[in-house]
């Protein structure tokens, strides 16, 4: 396997007045937003975050490219930038739509132990169905943001108000034990209206509110947003949410069913804190920042284990809606050039 580095999208629209926060996180995301003060400085901090990633990458020895789309990133002097600071590579990927890339982690599913790989159907229409040895399906669960994958079990958020349980049956076909994780309650949050969340929405993206991280002995774990709130659609298919101690409680007797354990920090500091990476070896790359959500995943994989970027991640939750798990996936190695 090797791992895919999202091209760097460091240009923002300073104009924007409307963004999507997880419910529970909501004061992290405000002091994110309150210390952007100027375009030029987002987009400088968005640089310098996207820096102290490749350098935590290089750290730890990870072989990763970055993949490339036609006609190219829009920031490529920075790029140009990164490779000669850290003589990370590049590898060319085709034409996907604008920005997809900056994410790869939405970009496919690998499933190992079933030698499957799920392509995001918003991304591609149609796969040969097998290539290199490896068996393909075009699906929703081909983006990974709804997914998480550890050995024989899965875990996919649940987005069953536009996709049929034929896309489940087909994961569990292939002998992996799948559980489903309820949406997350997303803040709808107006700049130039005073401030407030006064809209709600509903997001799939699992990795926002959780991670799924396995431990020396291959147990899991699943970390949960503490201030979580969840939503279903009732008898006249109509959005109810829960509350958060509601849905924590389904949230841990779910998983704790599939042998799973639940946990939370108290509190999140640092804006999409459990957007982490877990790698094959165990090691796990996550923000700096967030001291009681750092000091949760060293209880579970080791000290050791656990490397912090040099600053925090947060300007890229904020204006890209994407932390460093949205930013890495893997891949196998067969499949790319250079």
């Amino acid at each position: 396997m090797i791992h895919l580095l999202g091209e760097p999208l460091t240009s923002v629209d300073f104009k924007e007045g409307t963004f999507h926060f997880p419910i529970g996180q909501i004061r992290a995301y405000e002091r994110t937003l309150k210390e952007s003060t100027s375009q030029a400085l987002v987009e400088n901090e968005l640089r310098l975050e996207y820096r102290a990633i490749i350098a935590a990458l290089n750290e730890m020895g990870i072989d990763f490219r970055i993949p490339l789309l036609d006609p190219g990133p829009p920031d490529r002097s920075f790029l140009i930038e990164c490779q000669r600071e850290f003589g990370c590579r590049t590898t060319p990927f085709g034409s996907f739509p604008p920005g997809i890339m900056a994410y790869p982690r939405n970009f496919c599913t690998v499933v190992e132990r079933a030698k499957l790989i799920l392509l995001n159907n918003r991304v591609v229409e149609r796969v040969n169905p097998k290539m290199n040895g490896w068996n393909f399906a075009v699906s929703p669960y081909g983006d990974s943001g709804y997914v998480y994958v550890k050995g024989s079990t899965m875990i996919i958020g649940d987005i069953s108000f536009n996709v049929s349980n034929k896309e489940v049956a087909l994961i569990e076909r292939t002998g992996m034990n799948v559980g489903i994780f309820p949406p997350a309650v997303t803040a709808i949050y107006s700049r130039f209206q005073n401030d407030t969340a006064d809209r709600i929405m509903v997001n799939g993206h699992i990795d926002r509110v959780s991670c799924l991280l396995a431990d020396s002995n291959g147990k899991l774990h699943l970390i949960v947003d503490p201030k979580i709130e969840t939503a279903d659609l009732d008898a006249h298919n109509q959005w109810f949410v829960r509350d958060n101690v509601e849905s924590l409680s389904l949230i841990k007797n779910k998983f704790q069913t599939m042998d799973i354990n639940v946990c939370c920090p108290s509190e999140i500091t640092v804006p999409c804190a459990l957007n982490m990476h877990q790698f094959g070896d165990g090691r796990v790359l996550m923000t700096a920042g967030d001291e009681e959500v750092r000091s949760l995943v060293e209880s579970i994989v080791g000290v050791s284990n656990v490397v912090e970027t040099a600053r925090p991640i947060e300007f890229l939750p904020l204006w890209k809606r994407a932390g460093i798990g949205c930013m890495l996936n893997k891949i196998p190695a067969s499949f790319i050039n250079g």
